[in-house]
């Protein structure tokens, strides 16, 4: 269960922060050499359109994932 644990965190972290530059737009991540590339190619308002969709994508990975392996049963087992 602690595999689940950790990967559910991690998607739901990443996938926040990826809506969070969508929303806001950052410069400092926006200007980076990996998403300049993207920036350049398809404009800054797609680019964070389509971060805001892959944050979105990765909050719902981490929901069916937590739902799939049990995750609220577990919980509620293990600390009420």
């Amino acid at each position: 269960m602690g595999v689940h644990i950790f990967t559910i965190i991690l998607f739901f972290v990443v996938g926040f922060f990826c809506v969070l530059v969508g929303l806001f737009g950052w410069k400092w991540f926006l200007q980076s050499r990996n998403a300049s590339m993207m920036l350049r190619l398809f404009g800054p308002k797609l680019v964070r359109v389509v971060y805001g969709v892959i944050g979105l994508s990765l909050i719902a990975m981490s929901i069916v994932i937590s739902r799939s392996v049990g995750l609220g049963e577990y919980l509620m087992a293990k600390f009420c």
